[in-house]
């Protein structure tokens, strides 16, 4: 996602800047990828990993996504 600076209006004169930014801006989304890999490291440090692998098969990586999410 763009956020528009000070050169925007030089460069794309026709275009409409919005009032307000949609969406969520009170989190950062590097809070969201801090969480992802604290929650990788957990399932590779306790072998989960392979242990879905196992049960699951060969959809054992979609099936953590699932479970991460």
């Amino acid at each position: 996602m763009m956020y528009p600076n000070a050169n925007c209006m030089k460069f794309f004169p026709d275009i409409e800047i919005p009032e307000e930014l949609e969406g969520d801006t009170s989190r950062s989304s590097c809070l969201n990828v801090g969480a992802f890999f604290v929650i990788r490291k957990i399932i590779a440090s306790y072998h989960i990993d392979k242990m879905v692998g196992r049960i699951v098969g060969k959809d054992a990586g979609l099936f953590l996504d699932l479970a991460v999410f």
